[in-house]
């Protein structure tokens, strides 16, 4: 997918707040932005990798476990 979302946007369609994603980009649970600058951007991916650790928080309690399994899942 080619879609880019703003921070703003990204938190908005995932119903993540903001200050979450950075702090799971700066932990490595998410891969941080594309671009540089005032240019950056995420895509659908990230998206797609936020909904689905959202899923899993229900089955498992710590974010670190739910990003490892993501991270075991991706081909």
């Amino acid at each position: 997918m080619s879609d880019r979302y703003s921070l703003a946007q990204l938190a908005a369609l995932s119903g993540v707040r903001r200050d979450t994603i950075r702090h799971w980009v700066r932990e490595g649970w998410l891969p941080g932005s594309e671009g540089a600058g005032s240019q950056r951007y995420y895509t659908a991916d990230h998206l797609r990798r936020i909904r689905l650790m959202k899923e899993h928080k229900r089955k498992i309690p710590r974010m670190a476990d739910i990003a490892r399994s993501l991270d075991n899942a991706t081909p």
